[in-house]
């Protein structure tokens, strides 16, 4: 019993090291590893290395998976570019069990793991706070290795226990059969344990302790690829398809090579041999020295021949997953609550973004488009239809009730609140690059210039409906222009929603200011020359004039809203 739980105390220090040296190193790491997840998948062999670096740079392939995950949620990466990055990530985690086999075994890290775990509290207790994460990383380090020394002392001797060397051995004398029970295994050690490298340590250290032949710890091996699939599929259950579609695609990756694997086991482990003695001199199925070293070659010789055969069939796997996975029909969301704000985008501060600026867009394409259409009396179904601009203004001729003021209190202002409570904890909990901060920014002012934009729609809807009795064609024709220049501001809105961001051009926002301001001047004058034929009266003519002059600030603020929301980032800044 003593020995279970020295045991099971050395496995959690080896966890818990695990833990604090990739927080640490994602730290270090920062934003720049998102950067490059986000912009290093233009190609299937830039997505492998780009998994490969970022889960050998923070020592997990369950954060890169959870990362990537993230990242196809909040539409940062598709599912296509996904499915790259996941490949690359299951090498990358291979160089976990290349660090246990070559210092955990090939030198004594005991020596050295105290003396650097006290420069690492040194460092932890600085107020520079890179030095505080280097320290985080040393400690890691050291308790990583530190918990691999006691889990190696604490194996229970073969000697002591012969009853269960013998059930092992009974185990494994099952042939094929052996091999599903030590796959299954691994696959429901590493469910347990969440940690890939947990399950490689363990095998490693049992197998050369003489606890497991080493066609056992090669199948555990098999069945810890499948198993550290689990993590990201259950944290996809409450994301979107492509979302539970990519972390679908890693399960599916890992199993298919599971399958080939076993197929050719034999094959595969004569080349392990081979590769093992030219590195130790001997091989791991006749010494028990060169088992951390054989297992570590498997590993990593499965995941690199795993990937060379799946990396030119990315598309038919990416068909394959959507097929398998469906859209779920997901429940309609009143315009009041959020759609995109969750818990799981505030993880990192590109998901968080994403989640914030789309809740943006849909406040603004669904309560500011539908306020607007209607304060003009126009028909949001004629806008968006193939109507041209003159019959959709000749299409809406009824006044439409608008009561601003309970549209605001009623349809705006609580998802307004909640996308300002949650810009407000996105700067409290990340740690924003110059970039980023400017672009949260855009967001927040675009989203408080709604309020003005429906002021303005408040004023241009009371100035038209006390004119709507006025039934002389000049003033209607001026009327109908003013809402001519909205409608196409309006399609131009509609027509960039569905656009890739890399195409839509500030042009068409200028152009449309432009249109509006001249417009503005071109009906002072006409209505100053209508006025003086007395074609109009005084008060036609000023109702007219502030209609114009309302609807050039009402395209300003529109103009300057939509360049925040749809722009790329140069004309964000323009």
């Amino acid at each position: 019993m003593i020995a279970v739980l020295n045991l099971a105390g050395a496995l959690g220090l080896f966890l818990y090291g695990m833990k604090v040296m990739s927080d640490g190193l994602s730290a270090l790491a920062g934003s720049g590893l998102r950067a490059t997840l986000a912009k290093l998948t233009s190609n299937r062999f830039k997505g492998v290395f780009t998994g490969v670096f970022i889960t050998a740079a923070i020592q997990s392939s369950s954060a890169t998976t959870l990362m990537v995950v993230s990242f196809v949620n909040a539409g940062l990466l598709s599912l296509k570019s996904a499915i790259p990055v996941i490949m690359g990530a299951n090498i990358g985690t291979t160089f976990t069990a290349w660090l246990i086999a070559l210092l955990g075994f090939g030198v004594s890290m005991s020596a050295i793991a105290i003396p650097a775990m006290a420069v690492g509290f040194l460092l932890v207790s600085s107020k520079n706070t890179q030095a505080i994460k280097w320290g985080q990383f040393l400690i890691g380090f050291c308790l990583l290795f530190i918990g691999l020394d006691f889990m190696k002392g604490s194996f229970p001797d073969l000697k002591n226990n012969p009853e269960i060397y013998r059930l092992i051995s009974d185990l494994s004398g099952f042939g094929l059969f052996s091999i599903f029970i030590f796959l299954g295994f691994g696959t429901f050690l590493t469910i347990i344990l969440q940690s890939s490298s947990a399950t490689m340590a363990i095998t490693i250290v049992a197998a050369s302790q003489g606890w497991l032949p080493f066609e056992a710890a090669v199948a555990i091996i098999l069945g810890e690829n499948v198993g550290t699939t689990i993590t990201a599929n259950l944290a996809a259950l409450v994301a979107d398809a492509n979302a539970r579609r990519a972390a679908f695609a890693h399960l599916f990756v890992n199993l298919f090579g599971v399958c080939w694997a076993l197929l050719f086991l034999g094959s595969l482990i004569d080349l392990v041999s081979s590769f093992t003695i030219l590195l130790e001199g001997t091989s791991p199925m006749v010494s028990a020295t060169a088992i951390p070293l054989g297992l570590a070659s498997f590993h990593s010789v499965f995941n690199i021949l795993n990937t060379s055969l799946l990396i030119w069939f990315v598309a038919p796997i990416s068909t394959l997953v959507s097929a398998i996975v469906p859209d779920r029909a997901a429940p309609e969301v009143e315009l009041t609550q959020s759609k995109f704000l969750t818990k799981s985008a505030m993880k990192y501060p590109e998901t968080a973004l994403e989640a914030f600026e789309n809740e943006s867009r849909r406040l603004f394409s669904n309560a500011i488009y539908e306020s607007v259409a209607h304060g003009l009396s126009l028909s949001r179904r004629d806008i968006e239809s193939r109507m041209s601009d003159e019959e959709v203004v000749r299409a809406g001729t009824d006044l439409m009730v608008l009561d601003i003021d309970s549209f605001f209190t009623k349809r705006i202002e609580p998802l307004f609140e909640e996308l300002l409570a949650y810009s407000s904890k996105i700067l409290a909990k990340h740690e924003l690059k110059p970039e980023q901060a400017k672009r949260l920014l855009a967001l927040r002012l675009a989203n408080r210039r709604l309020p003005d934009i429906l002021k303005n729609v408040a004023v241009l809807y009371a100035i038209l409906s006390r004119s709507a009795t006025v039934s002389k064609p000049a003033f209607q024709s001026e009327v109908d222009s003013i809402r001519i220049v909205i409608v196409r501001l309006l399609r131009a809105f509609f027509a960039l929603r569905d656009l890739p961001v890399s195409q839509r051009k500030p042009d068409t926002f200028n152009t449309l200011r432009k249109e509006a301001n001249k417009l503005d001047n071109q009906i002072f004058s006409e209505v100053d020359a209508l006025i003086r034929t007395k074609t109009l009266s005084a008060a036609e003519g000023t109702a007219l004039i502030n209609a114009s002059a309302i609807t050039r600030h009402l395209t300003k603020d529109l103009v300057k809203t939509a360049r925040a929301l749809y722009s790329t980032d140069s004309a964000r800044a323009a």
